[in-house]
């Protein structure tokens, strides 16, 4: 039988993906199909698949040959200024992002001079620029991440292609082998969006406070420099040291599990978290509760 596009249905190829969203056709990098590539279709219900459809509203992802070349050129252009060559991975996923809850970034640069990475470790695993839907009024990312390994931790960073700024996002999550995050109608929200290299020194507040059995403690630094944290209970002495080395300017993040240097559980209290750094020292309080 003829298998009808539904909502969610997700084709993609090396180079990029799109989702059906019904009224409006295929949606995302993959605009053409092109002889001697390879495809992969994900589709909601069984039955066979008819290339090319035969009206827009149908899905229909041909379009003029000369346009689809070109795209494909610009993606694979892309895809090389980045030094990603996704020929070196067995798998992607897809992530469909939007940047909603970004206005004030957005006020400070163009939509169009900004290119979205995903990272695995400092390996570049995948790239793209913002894509304004005229359809449905929307400006959405569609980035293909690829891997070989199942739950490597992706983070998602933003690079202004004209100040050469580079940004740090709250998006991450683990690889996952032909997974898909977030949808045309629902898209995944980039956001917490601050630089790589911070302005200023800051020892976060732990969350969850009170926890139980760990909490996490974030922090930042805008020079290269010794970095020291340490836990201490409500006597002043220091119960455990979570960090003490030279650190490069940037973001950290650290997690207590309410244990001693000797990793014994410590008792239900308060107790305190301490960074110390070049010109800089703050501490914070914690309950930690069992």
């Amino acid at each position: 039988s003829l298998l009808d596009a539904n909502m969610a249905d997700v084709i993609k190829s090396k180079y990029g993906f799109a989702e059906y969203v019904p009224g409006n056709g295929w949606m995302g990098t993959l605009s053409h199909m092109h002889p001697g590539e390879g495809y992969m279709l994900n589709a909601s219900e069984s039955g066979s698949f008819t290339y090319p459809g035969t009206e827009p509203g149908d899905g229909l992802l041909a379009r003029a040959a000369g346009r689809g070349n070109q795209e494909l050129a610009d993606i694979q252009e892309l895809y090389s200024s980045a030094g990603l060559n996704p020929y070196k991975f067995q798998h992607s996923m897809s992530i469909i992002s939007d940047m909603s809850a970004s206005a004030s970034f957005l006020s400070e640069h163009n939509l169009e001079d900004l290119s979205f990475i995903a990272y695995v470790d400092d390996e570049v695993r995948g790239v793209t620029k913002v894509q304004t839907i005229t359809e449905i009024d929307k400006d959405l990312l569609f980035l293909s991440v690829y891997g070989n390994k199942p739950n490597e931790k992706v983070y998602i960073r933003i690079y202004d292609e004209v100040t050469e700024e580079e940004f740090l996002t709250s998006l991450e999550f683990g690889f996952d082998k032909n997974g898909i995050i977030g949808s045309v109608t629902s898209p995944a929200t980039l956001s917490g969006i601050v630089p790589v290299i911070p302005e200023a020194y800051k020892l976060s507040q732990n969350y969850p406070n009170p926890f139980n059995p760990s909490t996490r403690i974030d922090f930042q630094t805008p020079e290269d420099g010794q970095v020291d944290i340490s836990i201490y209970n409500i006597r002043g002495q220091e119960v455990i040291t979570l960090k003490s080395e030279f650190m490069q300017a940037g973001y950290g993040s650290l997690t207590w599990n309410g244990t001693d240097h000797s990793g014994i559980m410590l008792p239900t209290g308060i107790y305190f978290v301490k960074m110390e750094a070049v010109n800089y020292r703050m501490t914070r309080k914690m309950m930690l509760l069992k």
